[in-house]
């Protein structure tokens, strides 16, 4: 027989007569139909009368309490579910929006406790119980609106009222013991003083406590097996949110002034947000992720906002591990460990909004509790769902999922019958978990999807735990070699180990037969970063992944397995290490299939899975670099060039004069005074435009040209390059030809050398120079006069008189010659002519346009026809050439 889960659905019509949306509760089977198909599918409950006819009657009364006549629409009924999850035990529904009073409509809200079979057990009305006024309606106790929160377990009933005092917010708790002639023992907020450590001391009007509500054991000094910590979530609390402390003791004497009082601790100790509208505190959750014996406390905060370079995330949720001790009266503030932060990538996923806890779902031998985080406006507004396992402490905590759940309207319409074109939404807005549903030994989750109208039972397959791991931990790879090889000189040997963990819930044994081989055993070796290349293969394989079954009576012993490895003789990376990755996986890996609606559940047992983490061991090997006892190689590598023959300036810049065959030649020294540097390297820019590609001159050593690009030549100088080396070489750069060939044009160089080591000393390792060419050319210039002798006479004109230019005189021609003798070609030459135009009257003017053939000249110093005579027919060019 399986259980039975309690689905709430807010606004569903409640079937009583003159009601609206005011919600219903179903309980339905754990079964392979999925639509209402009688008795198999989901049935509604009547958990708001004692006598089941009422419901058939208009809203009057509930229980004995008058009802506004309008009081049960959109009461939300449902909006709250919960159970203790143990047989026998107890469940709640609650109906924070119910209105009570005919003529003041109190929004009190209300929770129905129900037995195992779902009848009612009693109805909690909190804020109507003496000493909580509520004349003054939402300012006071008005308007509580019981029910937005709520928790149960075996003898443990919590319930949030965020509405009280206008808004404050409270919680109030109902202790039901295990002897049935004892009395239940109350404990709430509303109405304690803030002198008696009243929340009110503390908190003040909107802060909404109650806003979620759990307990737990942590390690506070007052704890033990009858005294435990009611939390809850404050979530506008200073506008970031907090997680309130709330001791709930059962020693008070029944009856006393204080015995039902529910305050903060004497310190008022609480956990707060950090960001404003984050609304830290809106989900929180309580499990014992370790073992240790004492509660964690998991809390959402879904509308935090992080944006970096690592990407954009909506929503987080903080995990605060106990310090796994009872702490002393005064030590309330190290009960916790500082949190972990665990973030939902994608700006409006909202994750965070659902937190539950699951129990050990894989099964592990730790016993380690695992959690489950709802991000239902992922994806689109899909939703999604994170599972993550427990952990030792935070740092050991993965916080990469063991598994993500992302519905789509494919996958759905093969078992829910949806509208063309639908899709599932708001997966995860919901969860529920800790309860093993078909009784295979792990736990399920149940997930809610609101704006589907859908619930999704995601039930567990059993989990193997393996283990694998290889046994090198202290191996170094030798870069010298080994001869053992013949494809390469440097081979080392890997040892990989599988074994089975026969300790978990079900034995390993029952769900796979380790008489075979059963698993497949990868060896691969992966890049380490992007970037980086894998720079190992497999001998097996001669490649870098290797195949083989394995398993078989590794529930009995670990399968060990040696392999060899080799390094290519290409490699030149010899500081990165290696990365492996040894992996296994079921050989028969086959996936169960979703019945047909109203088919037979599937059983899981024959499914099983392996634990994601376990089934693989991703590990680095580290190159034997022969640099220390700690393996990091710190080279001291220092540049030291000169410029031969080149004089230098006061300004730092260097002269030379070439001719046309000269070059700059650059000597360089580079010595390494530290230990070992790999892949070391000189890099040097030039003017590309001015300088040939160099040449390089070496004595020896091991120099030599790598490669060219713009601007840009790079040399190898070892690799490694030896302690205490020095290399002696010199490049030479032939001015270049037919390119700008400017005249003065300083060459600019920057050398700089550098290595995959660690650079001890980086203020050596760069050179910059600029070097002022002098490029030596002769210009001669000749210039004749056409005719060479010009004789004036006649009658003399005014500048009124004239007409045209034969009244002004008789024509010269000037030709201008300019010759470059080498040996360099130049630019940017300027010729300037100067003439005698006028002394008080013009004697010459120039009445033709001049033809210039050069590449710059200056046209404004030219007084071109200033008196704007006609010309004739014929026109003659002052040319200059």
């Amino acid at each position: 027989m399986f259980y039975r889960i309690l689905v709430g659905a807010p606004r569903a019509e409640s079937g009583q007569p003159g009601t609206e949306q005011a919600g219903a509760i179903f309980s339905c089977p754990l079964t392979a139909t999925y639509t209402n198909r009688g008795s198999e599918w989901c049935q509604q409950q009547n958990v708001e009368y004692a006598n089941a006819e009422d419901m058939k009657r208009p809203v009057g009364y509930v229980n004995g309490r008058q009802l506004h006549f309008q009081g049960k629409n959109r009461q939300l009924l449902g909006s709250v579910v919960a159970s203790s999850g143990v047989p026998n035990g107890i469940a709640m529904a609650c109906a924070p929006l119910v209105r009570y009073h005919n003529t003041s409509a109190y929004t009190d809200g209300t929770c129905f406790v129900l037995e195992s079979d779902l009848s009612q057990k009693e109805m909690l009305v909190s804020c109507s119980q003496p000493g909580l006024p509520r004349t003054d309606r939402h300012n006071e106790f008005g308007s509580c609106m019981e029910g937005f929160s709520g928790y149960v377990d075996d003898s443990l009933v919590i319930t949030g009222l965020p509405g009280a005092k206008k808004w404050t917010g409270g919680v109030f708790s109902r202790y039901y013991p295990k002897d049935m002639f004892a009395m239940n023992l109350d404990r709430w907020t509303m109405g304690v003083e803030p002198k008696a450590h009243g929340i009110r001391s503390k908190l003040q009007a909107h802060d909404y406590l109650g806003y979620s509500v759990r307990h737990g054991r942590f390690g506070f000094w007052y704890e033990d097996s009858e005294n435990s910590t009611i939390v809850s979530g404050a979530t506008r609390y200073n506008q970031r949110g907090a997680v309130i402390f709330l001791p709930f003791k059962r020693g008070y004497a029944p009856g006393s002034a204080t015995s039902h009082q529910l305050t903060l601790t004497e310190d008022s100790f609480m956990l707060f947000g950090t960001q404003l509208g984050s609304a830290f505190g809106y989900a929180i959750e309580v499990t014992d992720l370790n073992n240790d014996g004492f509660d964690d406390l998991l809390v959402g905060a879904p509308f935090e906002y992080t944006e970096n370079k690592e990407g954009s995330f909506g929503g987080a949720v903080y995990i605060y591990f106990s310090s796994g001790q009872q702490r002393e009266r005064s030590e309330n503030a190290k009960v916790f460990l500082k949190p972990l932060r665990i973030r939902g990538v994608g700006v409006y996923s909202q994750f965070g909004l659902s937190i539950t806890r699951l129990g050990n779902i894989d099964g592990d031998s730790h016993k380690y509790n695992d959690f489950a985080i709802g991000a239902p406006f992922a994806n689109e507004g899909k939703g999604e769902v994170y599972i993550y396992h427990g952990a030792k402490s935070p740092d050991e905590l993965k916080t990469e999922p063991v598994q993500a759940s992302t519905i789509t309207v494919d996958e759905l319409a093969k078992v829910y019958p949806v509208k063309k074109g639908a899709r599932l939404r708001t997966f995860g807005f919901s969860l529920s978990g800790g309860v093993d549903l078909d009784k295979n030994g792990y736990n399920d989750l149940v997930v809610g999807a609101f704006a589907s109208d859908a619930v999704a039972i995601l039930r567990a397959r059993p989990v193997i735990n393996i283990h694998t791991k290889h046994l090198e931990t202290d191996l170094k790879v030798d870069i010298d070699g080994d001869s053992s090889c013949t494809r390469d000189a440097q081979t080392f040997y890997i040892t990989t180990d599988l074994s089975v963990d026969s300790s978990s819930s079900r034995s390993s044994h029952q769900l796979l037969n380790f008489d075979a081989d059963v698993f497949q055993c990868t060896l691969e070796v992966i890049p380490l970063n992007v970037g980086v290349g894998t720079r190992a293969k497999i001998v097996a394989s001669n490649g870098e992944k290797y195949i083989w079954a394995c398993g078989r009576n590794a529930n009995i012993k670990s399968q060990i397995r040696k392999h060899h490895l080799y390094i290519p003789k290409k490699n030149s990376d010899w500081i990165n290490p290696l990365k492996l990755r040894f992996s296994v996986k079921i050989r028969d890996d086959s996936t169960p299939e979703m019945p047909a609606n109203g088919g037979k559940i599937v059983d899981l047992n024959k499914f099983p899975v392996l634990n994601k983490f376990g089934s693989e061991h991703t590990f680095n090997v580290p190159f034997n670099k022969k640099c220390g006892s700690d393996n990091i190689c710190t080279c001291d590598l220092h540049l030291q060039p000169v410029l031969p023959g080149i004089s230098k300036e006061e300004d730092g810049t260097y002269v030379t004069q070439v001719g046309e065959k000269a070059s700059i030649d650059i000597s360089f020294v580079v010595s390494n005074n530290g230990e070992r540097a790999y892949e070391a390297m000189l890099f040097i820019e030039y003017n590309s435009d001015e300088l040939d590609v160099p040449v390089l001159s070496k004595k020896g050593g091991s120099v030599n040209l790598k490669g060219f690009s713009d601007d840009l030549a790079i040399l190898l100088l070892g690799n490694p390059m030896e302690p205490n080396k020095k290399l002696k070489f010199e490049l030479s750069f032939k001015l270049a030809r037919g390119r700008t060939e400017g005249l003065g044009k300083p060459l600019e160089f920057r050398a700089y050398v550098n290595s995959t080591s660690e650079e001890k000393n980086l203020d050596n390792n760069d050179w910059e120079a600029v070097v002022r060419v002098i490029k030596r050319a002769e210009l001669e210039m000749t210039a004749v006069s056409d005719p060479a002798i010009v004789r004036f006479g006649g009658d003399i004109k005014g500048e009124s008189a004239m007409e045209f230019d034969e009244d002004i005189g008789p024509l010269v021609l000037h030709k201008y010659t300019i010759t470059n003798k080498g040996p360099w070609s130049v630019t940017n030459v300027t010729v300037q002519v100067c003439q005698h135009h006028q002394t008080g009257k013009y004697t010459r003017r120039t009445v033709a346009h001049i033809l210039l053939r050069l590449r710059h000249s200056d046209k404004e110093r030219y007084k071109l026809r200033p008196l704007h005579l006609a010309l004739l027919t014929w026109q003659h060019t002052l040319a200059m050439l």
